[in-house]
């Protein structure tokens, strides 16, 4: 499924995309129900997915993410294989995004997270250009946090037992 240019695509009921989703910069996704992305989902630069209260986003594989989300809902990148997850720099705003399972998130373009984020059940959180979460960032056990850049959190940072972090040389 691919939504192009200034094109707008609302969801009303569930949607589940069993093959790739690519929404190219400039166009704009509403999901009022539940997105659910079982293969390669890319939000180009400038585009938008916007997920209200009623719904829910889930992507279960590969992202890469140049634009920028805004959601009133939890998003959850939950990966059954090892995925990578790029963010490559926008200002993103979710109640909760959550990482779990394979799902590798990669911060490689400055970027504001005005939600909290978790990283659970393995999956990793690595930031590798300036990111600002700007409410709270939890890494549960088994999964891990990697910072080469500045990191920023506004709010709670917690790391549970058995998680792992790897602060490198020079990073804030």
């Amino acid at each position: 499924v691919t939504v192009r240019g200034d094109a707008t695509l609302e969801i009303k009921n569930q949607l589940e995309i069993q093959g790739n989703f690519v929404v190219e910069a400039g166009a704009w996704v509403k999901a009022e129900s539940d997105l659910i992305v079982q293969s390669v989902f890319e939000l180009g630069k400038g585009a938008i997915l916007e997920v209200s209260s009623t719904g829910s986003a889930l992507f279960k594989s590969v992202c890469t993410i140049e634009g920028e989300i805004h959601a009133e809902a939890s998003v959850t990148f939950d990966a059954e294989a090892e995925a990578n997850v790029i963010f490559s720099g926008a200002n993103h705003t979710a109640t909760t995004l959550f990482f779990k399972g394979a799902a590798l998130a990669k911060v490689t373009g400055e970027t504001v997270f005005n939600a909290a984020i978790e990283v659970s059940a393995g999956a990793s959180f690595e930031v590798t250009a300036k990111t600002t979460v700007a409410k709270s960032l939890v890494i549960e056990a088994t999964s891990s946090l990697i910072v080469s850049s500045e990191l920023i959190v506004d709010g709670a940072f917690e790391l549970k037992a058995d998680a792992e972090a790897d602060i490198e040389a020079g990073a804030k």
